[in-house]
């Protein structure tokens, strides 16, 4: 083979490389891929921005993460005492937030997602949503029926258990956790629920007691994001993470890409 040969060849080589890196090659279908990731990135953008520069601090040190998820911040008024179809629960310890609740590591995450729980279980007790909406918009988190009836002022929920609602950790929750299809640091929360079994909603005028649904599955993966120095849940549909805004932070404009 003699050297022009040789020369011509080795061209030709670096074309088809320099051709598969440009994606001259592609399929239709690896082309149609790679502009649905690049809008992606695009719509990530604005968010990527407001989330913490620094890395997330898993905090191994303190070993494993796991078991019953536990809240000890409350304003208490006296001995917890239970509903009755004479009267709402009285005393229901009101859950305040904690210092740490926004730190950008493993015991923030804790905090966050034990105060949401406390907060839920303060309206199942009193039908008041100010705690909750403190991390989240409440109709985003609670079961429409049961907000209806206490908005109506219908009744309350009777139940013998101060914690309606109680949640374990699970094995992979609260260490660094991303999701893939996405740049934005999303992290996944894993969740073992339980519900009191004996909750009911009373119906005051009718004597009715209308059975409760939780409204999170035994496990329930929650998506959060770390943004403007807190917390934030976030909505998940099939590879689009959209913030759960609680009331009062303003919502951030991501571009309106067509795909």
């Amino acid at each position: 083979m003699s050297r022009r040969t040789v020369a011509t060849l080795s061209v030709g080589a670096a074309g088809v490389i320099v051709g598969q890196s440009v994606g001259l090659f592609d399929s239709d279908e690896t082309r149609t891929e790679k502009r649905k990731k690049k809008i992606q990135e695009e719509r990530d953008q604005p968010f990527i921005r407001l989330e913490p520069a620094e890395k997330y601090d898993a905090l191994l040190s303190l070993g494993p993460s796991y078991g019953p998820l536990i809240y000890t911040a409350y304003e208490r008024k006296g001995r917890f005492i239970p509903a009755t179809e004479e009267q709402p629960a009285q005393n229901v310890p009101y859950p305040v937030m904690q210092p740490g609740i926004d730190a950008y590591n493993r015991g923030g995450l804790y905090i966050f997602i034990a105060y949401f729980c406390s907060a839920v279980n303060y309206f199942y007790h009193t039908g008041d949503t100010e705690p909750l909406s403190k991390v989240v918009n409440p109709n985003d988190k609670l079961t429409p029926e049961l907000l209806r009836l206490y908005q109506e002022k219908r009744g309350w929920v009777i139940s013998s258990k101060e914690d309606i609602l109680g949640a374990s950790v699970r094995q992979r929750l609260l260490t660094y956790d991303s999701e893939k299809d996405t740049k934005r640091n999303i992290f996944v929360v894993d969740l073992d629920f339980r519900g009191a079994k004996d909750k009911v909603f009373y119906i005051r005028d009718t004597g009715e007691k209308i059975p409760i649904n939780i409204p999170f599955s035994d496990v329930s993966y929650f998506h959060v994001e770390h943004l403007r120095g807190r917390w934030v849940f976030v909505k998940y549909e099939i590879g689009k993470y959209t913030p759960m805004y609680p009331p009062g932070f303003e919502p951030i404009e991501a571009p309106d890409l067509a795909e």
